[in-house]
């Protein structure tokens, strides 16, 4: 068994490095998230301001800077491209995976169930898609992990030496995290920690050493957090007041959403373990480690709460909390299988629905009988073909398992989604990369511009792809704001906008002294009457490209 466990590790390894890494760079960035974070993280390596983040060369304080690090030492090290941007939301997955295994195998003495851990995190629906794109949730993921990790470590200290330094090393990630997403990173460990204290009857100590926690945590992000009022004064007020408590509790935050909004997330980001939760439960991980259980229960489900009581809500939100339900989840299914229950034939059914679901819906769409137009174009027969594969495959491995729950149960949930992982960079059909990936069109119409080329972008989330592209951030914006809002208001960056009604004076205007290329997404012909006849035009899906020369003379 010992043996078998080595290798099984390795093989979560390799699956790692063929599901995670290799397919990184395989498909283009999505705006507006990708070639967001892309492009900030250029223009810092670019300028050399590792202080203050700017977005089209424009002030964004929309987020810290820890993450726009990360990212932009990735980019030194791989170079100005998509593998670049998301090696380290995909790196964060893998940290995250290991401190899981690490404090499992600690408190459980059962290598067999920290590598189930480690294992259905990785597998898990939310984790995997936010791993290999390009946002800030992986990483605050990952720090948060470390500091609820690190808290449980902590409690086992023989000294108050010990203690110190361990609550000193906790306040360290809880600063990580707080450079990476803000505020909001703070909240997360102290929602599930004090009641856990309460519970434990330990909650004096936490209020006697959790000021070196406090203690450590300024340390390490007071430099920062000093220089950027610094440079950019205004930083913090606006970093607070809008990004968080608008965001947060405004009756006009952006994204919001019902209380419930995250419940369907969850049970979604949790394939292909979802139905797994029966037979979990049924496995009575608690009666053994009830203390642990409650911790891991506590970290998952206060947070959960948290988020879901903002007004603002995304699905990317809750990651952190697939960690300890990844836990949980192992513990359970371990237990459960060693007495040889049969429930899982539940979560049998239930994937071999979800995917039957979804190859339905994709052979619909094929023929046009979902949506407006055929969902793949008849160029992309072998896309067809890979979405048949993926979808049949995960549906057969469910069926499976329903109809024989004791035969290798977690290696048929483990292998489910593993065609899906490997080949979803190859599924996209063009008419999705038209709408959400401009880059071979942007590439495409490169010819026809130059380094003096004046840039015009209808909209921030094109002008984030248009930059990262040209390598080019002085992208003026045409009519809309969007997130730049704030960047745009300044006085030495008011210049970067043009009223919609005033472009076509713009055009005339620049034009005396260079090329201007305007780059729109809309979606009917008819609309752009208000521009000037163009002397090249391109149009690719929903993107048009219009250029207009330099007037001689």
């Amino acid at each position: 068994m010992q043996m078998l466990m080595k290798r099984f590790g390795w093989v979560l390894a390799l699956a790692f490095i063929l599901l995670y890494l290799l397919p990184l760079g395989q498909r283009p960035l999505w705006e507006p998230d990708e070639t967001r974070y892309g492009e900030i993280s250029r223009e810092m390596v670019a300028s050399g301001n590792w202080i203050a983040p700017q977005f089209l060369e424009l002030r964004y304080f929309e987020k810290p800077i820890m993450g726009y690090w990360m990212n932009s030492i990735s980019l030194l090290i791989f170079g100005d491209n998509a593998f670049a941007v998301r090696f380290m939301s995909a790196m964060a997955a893998a940290g995250s995976a290991v401190l899981l295994f690490w404090l499992t195998l600690r408190t459980l003495q059962c290598r067999r169930t920290a590598l189930m851990a480690s294992g259905i995190y990785l597998s898990s629906f939310i984790v995997f898609m936010i791993g290999t794109y390009s946002t800030l949730d992986s990483m605050l993921s990952f720090w948060v992990t470390a500091a609820f990790v690190c808290f449980y470590w902590l409690l086992d200290a023989d000294s108050a030496r010990q203690r110190l330094l361990r609550y000193a090393l906790f306040g360290v990630f809880c600063a990580a995290a707080f450079m990476t997403k803000g505020f909001v990173a703070l909240a997360l460990p102290v929602v599930a920690l004090f009641p856990f204290m309460a519970i434990q009857g330990r909650l004096l100590e936490l209020i006697k050493y959790g000021g070196v926690a406090v203690l450590s945590a300024a340390v390490v992000s007071l430099p920062w957090a000093i220089a950027i009022h610094i440079q950019q004064p205004d930083y913090w007020n606006y970093f607070f007041w809008e990004e968080h408590i608008r965001r947060f509790a405004a009756d006009n935050a952006q994204h919001k959403e019902p209380f419930w909004f995250y419940i369907p997330w969850l049970l979604l980001g949790a394939l292909p373990w979802t139905g797994a939760v029966v037979a979990a439960i049924k496995g009575k991980p608690w009666q053994q480690h009830k203390g642990f259980c409650w911790y891991l229960l506590l970290w998952a489900l206060m947070p959960f709460l948290l988020f879901s009581y903002a007004k603002g809500k995304l699905p990317t939100y809750i990651l952190p909390c697939f960690a300890p339900l990844s836990v949980l989840l192992a513990m359970g299914l371990k237990r459960y299988i060693d007495m040889g229950g049969k429930a899982l034939r539940w979560a049998g059914w239930l994937n071999m629905t979800f995917a039957g679901l979804l190859l339905l819906a994709l052979l619909l769409a094929m023929v046009g009988l979902l949506g407006k137009e055929p969902l793949y174009g008849l160029s992309e027969i072998p896309k067809m073909v890979l979405g048949v594969l993926v979808f049949g495959s995960w549906a057969v491995l469910g069926f499976s398992l329903a109809r024989q729950p004791e035969s290798k149960p977690l290696t048929k949930l483990g292998l489910m989604p593993v065609m899906f992982m490997l080949l979803v960079p190859f599924l996209g059909p063009q008419s999705v990369f038209d709408r959400k990936a401009p880059g071979h069109f942007i590439e495409a119409v490169k010819p026809y511009l130059n380094d003096d080329t004046s840039i015009i972008s209808q909209e921030v989330g094109l002008a984030g792809s248009l930059a990262w592209h040209l390598n080019k951030g002085d992208i003026t914006l045409w009519g809309k704001t969007g997130e730049v809002k704030y960047g745009l208001k300044q006085l030495d960056s008011q210049h970067r906008l043009i009223g919609h009604d005033d472009i076509a004076a713009t055009i005339a205007e620049r034009r005396q002294s260079a090329d201007v290329a305007v780059f729109m997404r809309r979606k009917q012909m008819p609309e752009l009457d208000e521009l000037p006849a163009p002397d090249e035009m391109r149009v690719q899906g929903r993107y048009i490209f219009y250029l207009y020369r330099k007037v001689n003379g």
